[in-house]
């Protein structure tokens, strides 16, 4: 998702009278880009695509998948310390 994509949604909003919020519009501009493409991918995809891309570069869900992907991580996580 290319900021002149974002630049077309927001003149479509301006259009269908949704004021631009320049503030807000650059604190959420990643996650932004990032669930649109999400959405194209599970379009044009599968729904799992969707997470795939959603989820990239979040650090607990890639720990997570790491964790859960190495065996003996996630046993040795599943004992009991007490």
């Amino acid at each position: 998702m290319s900021d002149e994509d974002v630049d077309i949604i927001v003149a479509n909003g301006e259009k269908e009278g949704i004021e631009k919020d320049d503030e807000s519009l650059a604190f959420t501009l990643d996650n932004l880009k990032r669930e649109l493409k999400a959405y194209v991918a599970r379009d044009l995809y599968t729904r799992n695509d969707f997470y795939r891309v959603y989820y990239t570069g979040d650090d607990g869900i890639q720990k997570a998948l790491e964790v859960i992907e190495n065996q003996k991580k996630y046993n040795n996580l599943l004992v009991s310390t007490e």
